[in-house]
């Protein structure tokens, strides 16, 4: 079978929102840990960032992947989205980190403050 997870994204119309592009890409289902969700999920946020780098995209809204009905542990999920979003070749892109439950806010809090 051929698996998608965080190789492939799309960059579609936005319609009616107040955007130019909506991204579309597949996170990894959590297993255990040890089926590569790591680099899958790292993976997706890259293809989302080349997308956006071959659209000249400069500024970004990006969610994170994998949380909901995917198990991925939000820590794991905040660092590999911390790393990929602070890469100097995506510091030209402003990026907006999207969440939905204010328990997110600490843990990218915390790594921001470890890397100053």
């Amino acid at each position: 079978m051929f698996e998608l997870t965080g190789k492939v994204a799309v960059i579609t119309p936005v319609f009616d929102l107040a955007a130019e592009y909506v991204t579309r890409v597949v996170g990894p289902r959590y297993r255990d840990g040890k089926q590569h969700e790591a680099e899958q999920l790292q993976s997706a946020f890259e293809v989302i960032f080349h997308l956006a780098h071959q659209q000249t995209v400069q500024t970004l809204a990006l969610p994170v992947l994998s949380t909901g009905i995917y198990n991925y542990p939000k820590k794991e999920v905040a660092e590999i989205l911390y790393r990929v979003v602070n890469r100097p070749e995506n510091q030209t892109i402003k990026t907006k980190i999207i969440v939905l439950e204010p328990t997110w806010l600490p843990l990218f809090e915390k790594l921001i403050a470890v890397s100053s």
